[in-house]
């Protein structure tokens, strides 16, 4: 569990109090929403993503608009 869930304003007022009041609460969520990001987001993990994402971006606007229209 990295956070809280809450959609109506009730459940907003209840979650903000449960991480005021609750120490332990707020650092095991901490906790575990860094681990999370560490595993999942990092730049590490998403570098090849990123580099294959802006190759499809190059390729497919060389193909609509010829391989010097980016020069």
């Amino acid at each position: 569990e990295t956070g809280l869930h809450a959609i109506e304003k009730n459940e907003w007022f209840e979650a903000m109090d449960k991480l005021i009041t609750d120490e332990k609460l707020r650092k095991r969520l901490g906790k575990a929403a860094q681990k999370d990001v560490i595993q999942n987001y990092s730049m590490e993990k998403n570098a090849k993503m990123w580099v294959e994402a802006y190759e499809d971006i190059v390729q497919k606007f060389k193909k609509e608009r010829g391989p010097k229209a980016y020069l």
